[in-house]
């Protein structure tokens, strides 16, 4: 397969000479060739130099794009040349960016609630659009393996692609729905189509032998006439994403909190839940200071990220979805399905002349870098895209003044293997066993209406013998913040728990048995070295209910008598006081002992023994005990002198018309230690072992600011002044390229005045593939310059006040702003 990476026209001297036109095409070996454009004339003359103009974006022997054969593992490079075919390529063989190493590694998918099923090809229709370009829908089920059924014929809209329209230019998800139309006969029933799993039925639509859509039927809105066949049936099949607010995040979990995963790794751990295996495409070009920025340097594979910060507010990890979401929001982009991909676009940089994708497979392997060629023209002499009648242009306002705050917020507290189900064979995952701890791992067991006790396939902890000082199970570290409360809870089995009574003449001794569950509460504070400089223990004096930290060692006993319940039924639970100081918190167990408590009444008067005595407690005989379900939650109380954040604002120099709300963000850059600086280092993007240290947009901003500041300059560019809406309907002429919902249109139209010449976007619309129209489209003009504007970054305080800006609109009549009088004109 072959795809286009430089489209160029060049003309000819002479009055009457006109523009040629040709493309750049380069396959996944390398190969180059040349093509004309459809719909244009073709380019004539052997090469670019023997024309008299030309609007080539690359000169002679300049890098146009990268790519890797994932199959190969080879390393390709395209440069421009001035002679047919137009470029030539440079490889790296064998090379580790394309998945090289020995042995050959194969990337993690997640696990998938959904499962990873096979597909069999089930049901298919094909069709040909108005000029006689072939189409296909094929239908997959779940685990089919019988003979493909062919449906008799599309109805007159066979297919149409329906993006919901959005009402601001940086909604992060945009959804997409596929309606299917045709014609059955005999051998159909619609009822086959119903099934309560919303990925029986996997949907694949090809134009020119390209996808544009892929997802799967949704069973609950297929509907058919009442009436004997032939009759028109029409089904709708979702992209999945809706799906995925079920799914929690699979956090990656490991060694410890020192967990990294770039944004690209989140992205394809995302997308893997929808079991579509799209490729993944990412236009973004902000840059940190310190990244590299070539064509195949992609910001997204670079930065990374914890991912425990990928919390809510009640300390829970974020569905998938919600992780897109903040994702796309973060970075002032959104997500969307278009051309058989997953792409993730920063809204600015379709303004932009030369628009830098990546792309990856669905794993997250890199593939390729590319120019995207997206730009389409309305009206003038080369026009692509013919406006039908009846649309209208609305004016939508500006925005003054635009605030991003990076929330520090908390990460949650999870014992990750609490329930002790992933094991090793000799160890349980994210546990580390000191002294030779003795303990194995057994099936819990449920009571049938028999009374008979029957295993299940849910695991436990047994300790085989009694505590030891010296020998214990250690959790993964949980981070803390000052002042944060938690709650650790856990289950237990039957305890060999009893009450004996001895009586003799001079008195009555009582006995007791409890089982004492021993374990230790550290909470450990580190430099930025990862050294530990200073520890707590949390202690309960007697076995007690009374807990509180000391700075000197000690251990947390539980005592629990439970004879007669299950481990199903009976938990154990206590409450850790507030943390003293941010830092990490380590679960000790030790194992359980058993003691009995006595107590001794005296019978005979006159005697030594007479009255009553308490409080000695005698060691008891160990019997084995299970514990399971460990789990710990957390409450966050910030103390009022805690920073929680840094707050960005940007500010238009002039002319006032609406502020949005306040937009938060789960990632920003590292702010100096100042109360939550474990959960600030936490929060922070990094670029290798390193914070960043100021973000710039390529190609249009030098400086470094803020992330959270990138953000706000990146909205206020968008909303910077008063600009246009377009609604209506918008059809391909012939020869065209089908719409993509990349695609920004440029209005270049006849005698209407300060309209030309203005670049706009997709918001939403239906496309029709067969009739090779964009109706109902909603379309948004864009801004290639950034905002005049004034800046700031501050730390962030409970019940902190914004910062506040003082500023005339009219100074210097207004030679600073941006509205103009020439501006304002336009709208008039």
């Amino acid at each position: 397969m072959a795809w286009i990476i430089d489209e160029f026209g060049c003309k000819p001297s002479g009055f009457l000479a006109g523009w040629q036109y040709g493309r750049v095409y380069v396959d996944e070996n390398g190969n180059v060739t040349h093509g004309d454009v459809p719909g244009k004339d073709g380019f004539g003359r052997q090469c670019i130099d023997d024309y008299k103009k030309n609007d080539r974006r690359y000169s002679d022997g300049q890098l146009i794009t990268e790519f890797c054969n994932l199959e190969t593992h080879t390393f390709y490079r395209a440069y421009a040349m001035n002679c047919r075919p137009f470029a030539y390529t440079e490889a790296d063989i064998n090379a580790p960016r394309c998945g090289y190493e020995e042995p050959l590694p194969e990337p993690a998918v997640p696990p998938n609630p959904f499962g990873n099923p096979n597909y069999g090809l089930y049901r298919t229709f094909e069709f040909c659009d108005e000029y006689n370009v072939p189409c296909k829908v094929s239908i997959e089920m779940k685990n089919y393996t019988g003979a493909v059924i062919p449906l008799e014929i599309g109805d007159a809209s066979p297919v149409k692609l329906n993006y919901k329209i959005v009402d601001y230019k940086f909604d992060p998800i945009r959804p997409i729905e596929c309606t299917l139309s045709f014609v059955v006969g005999d051998n159909f029933l619609l009822n086959e189509f119903y099934t309560n799993d919303e990925r029986t039925f996997r949907v694949t639509v090809e134009k020119d032998s390209k996808v544009e859509f892929k997802g799967y039927i949704i069973p609950d809105t297929c509907a058919e006439p009442f009436e004997a066949p032939p009759y028109a049936v029409s089904i709708r099949a979702t992209d999945a994403i809706g799906g995925l607010k079920a799914v929690t995040y699979p956090v990656p979990v490991g060694s410890d909190i020192d967990i990294s995963q770039s944004f690209v790794d989140v992205l394809a751990y995302c997308f893997a839940m929808t079991n579509l295996n799209l490729n993944i495409a990412t236009i973004c070009n902000l840059y940190d200071v310190s990244m590299p920025n070539a064509i195949d340097n992609d910001p997204m594979a670079m930065a990374t990220i914890n991912p425990l910060r990928l919390s809510k507010d009640n300390n829970t990890v974020l569905s998938v979805y919600d992780v897109l979401v903040n994702v796309a929001k973060a970075w002032g982009a959104y997500i969307v399905q278009s051309s058989g991909s997953w792409c993730f676009v920063r809204v600015n940089e379709l303004a932009n002349s030369a628009i830098r994708m990546r792309l990856y497979n669905y794993k997250g392997l890199y593939l390729r870098s590319q120019n995207l060629d997206n730009q389409r023209t309305i009206g003038g002499s080369v026009e692509n895209i013919i406006v039908s009648e009846g649309g209208e242009i609305s004016i939508q306002n500006a925005y003054k003044r635009i605030v991003v705050e990076s929330v520090f917020g908390s990460v949650p507290s999870l014992i990750y293997n609490g329930d002790f189900e992933q094991w090793d064979g000799h160890n349980f995952n994210y546990w580390t066993r000191y002294g030779g701890f003795d303990f194995s791992r057994v099936k819990r067991t449920v009571t049938n209406s028999s009374g008979e006790k029957i295993p299940i396939e849910n695991y436990a902890i047994r300790f085989n013998v009694q505590a030891d000082s010296g020998k214990f199970l250690r959790s993964n570290a949980i981070p803390v913040q000052k002042n944060d409360t938690l709650k650790l809870q856990y289950r237990v089995d039957t305890t060999d728990t009893s009450i004996n009574t001895e009586v003799s003449m001079h008195y009555t001794k009582t006995y007791t048995t409890y089982c004492l569950i021993k374990l230790r509460v550290v909470l450990s504070i580190q430099d930025e070295n990862g050294v530990v400089i200073k520890s707590y223990w949390l202690a309960n004096p007697d076995n007690g209910t009374n807990f509180q930290w000391n700075t000197s060692l000690s251990y947390v006993g539980n005592k629990v008598e439970n004879s007669k319940g299950d481990i199903n039924n009976f938990s154990v639970n206590f409450q850790i006081p507030e943390c003293p100081e941010s830092g990490l918190i380590n679960i000790e167990l030790y194992g359980a002992e058993y003691f009995s408590s006595v107590d001794q009444v005296g019978t005979l008067e006159g005697s030594p023994d007479f009255g009553v005595h308490t409080g000695s407690t005698i060691k008891g005989p160990y019997s084995k005990t299970t514990i399971d379900d460990i789990s710990v939650s957390k409450s966050s109380q910030n103390s009022d002198n805690d920073m929680t954040g840094l707050l960005s604002v940007s500010e238009n120099l002039a002319y006032h018309t609406e502020n949005p709300e306040k937009t938060e963000i789960l990632f920003g850059d590292y702010y100096p230690p100042q109360g939550a600086q474990l959960l600030n280092s936490l929060y922070a993007i990094k670029v290798g072992n390193k914070t960043t240290t100021g973000w710039y947009e390529y190609g249009i901003t030098s400086g470094g600011v803020p992330f959270g500041l990138a953000l706000a300059k990146s909205i206020l560019r968008a909303y910077q002044k008063p600009f246009r809406l377009y609604n209506g309907e918008l059809r391909l002429k012939p020869g065209q390229r089908f719409f993509n919902y990349l695609d920004t249109f440029s209005f270049n139209i006849p005698h209407s005045g300060s309209f030309n010449n203005k670049l706009f976007s997709i918001m939403g619309g239906d496309f029709d593939l067969k009739y090779n129209s964009l109706s109902n489209v909603v379309l948004a003009e864009l801004f290639d310059k950034p905002a005049r504007s004034q800046d700031i970054t501050t730390p962030s305080y409970p019940g902190g006040n914004e910062p506040v800006f003082t500023q005339d609109p009219n100074y210097n009549n207004n030679v600073f702003g941006i509205f103009t009088e020439e501006f304002t004109e336009q709208f008039k």
